[in-house]
């Protein structure tokens, strides 16, 4: 499994344009601040849901439904992060 780096949240929104907007589709303002709010924001989060979404043929007609899965998603690794696994050596 890839581990990615959290983005900086000046780029988050163009990250998800990249995975998600089209020319028909584009974000509002609204939306563009909730993108660029969700903190911990990994391109394997927006592949994540864009895979989620793309096998049962979804068409992005509401980017709000999709920033919440994102969100979602993203909030995953904050809970995650706390947990550790593996072993300790200990000499």
């Amino acid at each position: 499994k890839i581990r990615f780096s959290p983005v900086l949240k000046e780029k988050r929104v163009s990250l998800y344009e990249k995975y998600f907007v089209t020319e028909q589709q584009p974000l509002n303002l609204k939306q563009k601040n909730r993108v660029s709010e969700i903190e911990n924001l990994t391109p394997g989060h927006l592949n994540t849901v864009r895979q989620r979404f793309g096998s049962c043929n979804f068409t992005i007609t509401n980017h709000d439904l999709l920033i919440s899965e994102v969100a979602k998603e993203a909030s995953f690794m904050k809970l995650n992060n706390s947990k550790k696994v593996g072993f300790n050596s200990s000499n």
